[in-house]
This record gives structure tokens, C-alpha cells and sequence, in this order.
């Protein structure tokens, strides 16, 4: 018997050391999944304008030969690399024909006649829309694990599993998917796959893991709150920029602008009220209030409300283009426009009132 391994028997050895995947770990890539696709999902109702659902993840463990056996017709691949927070590559792989679909929506089309091929324009409209989604579902990641997810802007491929390599994963090397269960309205009825390589998975469960915190589930489906998201954004925001300024007190510059407001049709009352907040401005810098964006509001009868469902639609009082109000502590201070820095809502205050204004409204 000869005394030198073949790379069969090679192959074999290091497999048997590899590290086996948890159940725990499974758990957690299949939250995570939840989560940050139904995040997408919101992302891409927005691009559509269609309802968009994508959920029930399934995590299992496979070859990349075993997909090329399952898997024969053409896909399309997303590379995304993470740079911060949990990096590595992992991989979205959707069908072709639901690629051209959502590209022919995006277009105007009604997605009954999507084409065979992704020429030039199309994949330029994928790629856009792929980014916006990786992008938002990024940000869900790094509000679960507590610190900060950035990617790579995607890249888009063709794949054909028999064919296509991704990244360093070989044919019988083990690699971990993910399968979601894809539905835009009557439209597309699919799948969407995450796959990525074992290590990498028990990895990125690990980083999860580690922080003892417990992922919260979204809903399975996607339904028009957008008002309350970009409301509890920026109250989130907020009070890390308030937490912020009361350990960096060089940060209360910020608000000087505000004190040197004149007014010169104020009475002597409000003047002296003034002086008054003047003299104990430094007991009150740090003393941190809440703020509210409001979007809008609108008023229904019982009867109205207990007849929304997925998919209702509430029409507030307010046009598309107006401004927001941003509310401190309940009190109308600013307006101001909705914005977005870094993948986060944001509001440009475009208008202060005036503190004449904002007294007269609290006597009122």
C-alpha cells in the first residue's frame, strides 16, 4: 500500500475537520435573512410601487456541484462585499426571467413582456435598484449587531451554476443558502437565494451571537408605513446625537445659532422670559428632549380603521413636495424637508419659528 494520499483521500481528511454548523447558527443566519431581505423588500416596494414580499427564509448546507444538479436554468448573481462589520462575500442569485421582470417594471413595463436578455440599460437599472437594496438591508444589519456595516457597491454577473465560480468556492466545497420566497403581487411567485461559504456563515451567525442580543422579527409582509419608519429613524438618530453632545460638550455650539435670533416686535414680557432662560441656559444644555418628525396626519371613523389591511393606503393632509414639521418635546419648532445621509433619513430644517411664535402657541 503506497504511503502517499491522493487528493481524494486529501479532500476527505480535510473535510472531516472541518467545523460543523450549529443549529443555533442556522437559527441566526436565518434571522438575520428575515430581517434585512424584509428591509429589502421595503426598499424595492419603493422602487416599484408594487407590493413586495419577500420571506420564510430556509437555511441549508450544500455543494456548489449539488446546486449545478438542481439548478440548470440562468441566473443572475449579486456580489456583496462587506467591508466593515462583517467582512467578507456573500452572494444574491435570482432567476433571469424575474430579473428581466423587475427591470421591465422599473421601466414602465407591466412585466408581461420582460424581454430575454439584460442588454446595457437593464443591467444598469438592476444594478441601481440591487444597491438601494443591499444598501437598506446593510443598515438593518448594523442596527442588529450595534455597530457599523458597510458594502462594497454590488456586482452583477450571469450564472449558470454548472459554469459560474463564485468567489474562491469550489465545486465540493460546503457553502450555506439561504432560500427566500419571492412574491411582487400576481406578478413574480419565486425565490431569491443567499449563498455564501460555511466558514464565512458561522462567522457572520458568530458576530451575532457574540452580542447576546436576540433579533427582532419584521413582519412577513410589507405594508405602506413609511411615515412611521422615517419618523422612528430620526427619532433614533436624534437621540444618539443627544447622548452624543451631553459626553462632547463642544457640541452645544450648535445651537447658538437659535439664541441670536432678534425680534424686535417682542413685548417687554417675553424679553424678560428670555433673559430668565438666558441666566440658566447652562442647567438646561443637557437636559435631552425627544423629536418627532411628522410627515403628516389624518383623521378615519372606526369603522375606516378596522378595515385596513395589507395594502391600504392613508392619505394624510399633506401634498407630496410639502414640509415636514419637527416637533421637540410636542412643540411645532421647524419645517424642514426629508432627506437622506448615508442610507438614513434625515430632515434639512428649511425654516425656525420664531420663539414669539412657539410662546404665543404654548399660551394658546
Amino acid at each position: 500500500m503506497s504511503g502517499i494520499l491522493s487528493q481524494a483521500e486529501i479532500d476527505a481528511l480535510l473535510k472531516s475537520n472541518s467545523v460543523n454548523i450549529t443549529d443555533d447558527e442556522i437559527d441566526t443566519l436565518g434571522e438575520i435573512g428575515n430581517i434585512s431581505m424584509g428591509t429589502a423588500a421595503t426598499t424595492l416596494y419603493e422602487i416599484l410601487g408594487k407590493r413586495v414580499d419577500i420571506t420564510t427564509p430556509k437555511v441549508s448546507v450544500t455543494t456548489m456541484r449539488k446546486m449545478a444538479e438542481t439548478y440548470t436554468i440562468p441566473y443572475v448573481g449579486i456580489e456583496v462585499k462587506y467591508l466593515s462589520g462583517v467582512e467578507g462575500f456573500s452572494f444574491l442569485v435570482l432567476k433571469m426571467v424575474d430579473a428581466l421582470i423587475i427591470t421591465d417594471l422599473l421601466m414602465g413595463g407591466d412585466g408581461t413582456n420582460p424581454g430575454e436578455e439584460l442588454d446595457e440599460i437593464r443591467l444598469s437599472a438592476l444594478g441601481e435598484i440591487m444597491n438601494q437594496m443591499m444598501g437598506s438591508a446593510a443598515t438593518s444589519m448594523s442596527e442588529m449587531l450595534g455597530t457599523s456595516v458597510t458594502i462594497a457597491p454590488p456586482k452583477l454577473f450571469e450564472v449558470r451554476f454548472a459554469d459560474t465560480k463564485l468567489d474562491n468556492i469550489l465545486e465540493d466545497d460546503e457553502i450555506v443558502k439561504i432560500s427566500f420566497k419571492m412574491v411582487v403581487e400576481d406578478i413574480i411567485n419565486s425565490e431569491i437565494m443567499q449563498i455564501m461559504s460555511k466558514d464565512y456563515a458561522i462567522k457572520f451567525a458568530g458576530k451575532l451571537l457574540n452580542t447576546g442580543e436576540e433579533p427582532v422579527e419584521n413582519p412577513d409582509t410589507i405594508s405602506e408605513t413609511e411615515e412611521v419608519k422615517v419618523e422612528a429613524k430620526a427619532d433614533r438618530e436624534e437621540e444618539k446625537k443627544e447622548k452624543k453632545a451631553t459626553r462632547q460638550p463642544s457640541a452645544k455650539v450648535n445651537v447658538s445659532p437659535l439664541e441670536l435670533k432678534s425680534f424686535e416686535d417682542e413685548d417687554e414680557e417675553e424679553k424678560s422670559e428670555e433673559v430668565d432662560v438666558g441666566d440658566n441656559l447652562g442647567l438646561l444644555m443637557d437636559v435631552p428632549l425627544p423629536i418627532t418628525i411628522e410627515l403628516g396626519r389624518s383623521k378615519k371613523m372606526i369603522k375606516e380603521i378596522l378595515e385596513l389591511n395589507e395594502g391600504s393606503v392613508v392619505v394624510l393632509d399633506r401634498f407630496a413636495g410639502d414640509l415636514v414639521d419637527v416637533v421637540v418635546n410636542g412643540k411645532l419648532i421647524a419645517k424642514g424637508e426629508v432627506v437622506v445621509v448615508d442610507e438614513n433619513y434625515g430632515v434639512r430644517i428649511t425654516e425656525v419659528l420664531s420663539k414669539k411664535s412657539v410662546i404665543r402657541k404654548e399660551r394658546a
